[in-house]
């Protein structure tokens, strides 16, 4: 089974705060360090930055545009925080 670059993003809002999540859904087995991650399937090898970098700037961009919204001028925006989940089953974290 071949897997394609989707990214998936869920924003979670409660009373205990606020997170953008990027869900990984790579088979396989993933190791990296706090620079690159490496994902291997089926004797196929893909390094890419780290995940969480990304998500922690689409987190400040998000936090931007809802401070130039009317709506949020007068209010204090919530601290928000970025996190990767990495959904596959059966996928083996080395990280």
């Amino acid at each position: 089974m071949s897997w394609r670059r989707v990214v998936y993003l869920l924003l979670v809002l409660t009373k205990q705060g606020f997170w953008l999540v990027e869900i990984k859904s790579r088979p396989g087995r993933v190791e990296g360090d706090t620079g690159t991650w490496t994902w291997t399937h089926q004797g196929r090898r893909v390094s890419d930055d780290n995940p969480v970098l990304l998500a922690n700037r689409k987190a400040k961009a998000l936090v931007a545009l809802l401070g130039q919204q009317p709506a949020c001028q007068k209010v204090p925006l919530p601290w928000l925080d970025a996190l990767v989940f990495l959904s596959d089953p059966d996928l083996q974290c080395a990280l």
